[in-house]
């Protein structure tokens, strides 16, 4: 299923990609690295903003999570504030990598919904 909101695959789609993408690792010889990203105080710091322009700004956050991966790796929105990322990586290192492009992408990021500035974290 698609999640209405941001476009990306749901939980359950993600769920399915994990079990299919790690059995075709182990049998092919290459590591995928998993990333559950929270969006740190997203509810307390909406709390005021209508439901329409929370939407809009989880649409923008998928949207700079999506352009800090590469087109290899699958991004999904797994619940209300919460992203699943499966990255095919070399080494250890690799996903050390991915991880710190998701965080500095949202970080960096200055978001505005209703007039009002917003900085995240994941």
């Amino acid at each position: 299923m698609i999640d209405p909101v941001t476009k990306l695959p749901d939980r359950w789609e993600f769920k399915e990609r994990i079990s299919t993408e790690t059995n075709r690792a182990i049998r092919h010889g290459y590591s995928v690295a998993i990333f559950l990203l929270d969006i740190d105080d997203f509810s307390s710091k909406t709390s005021n903003l209508r439901e329409g322009d929370r939407n809009s700004l989880l649409l923008q956050i998928s949207e700079v999570l999506r352009a800090s991966l590469r087109t290899s790796d699958y991004l999904a929105r797994i619940s209300w504030d919460r992203f699943g990322v499966l990255a095919f990586v070399k080494s250890p290192s690799d996903a050390l990598i991915v991880g710190e492009r998701l965080r500095t992408g949202i970080w960096e990021r200055n978001f505005i919904i209703a007039g009002i500035p917003m900085k995240f974290n994941v």
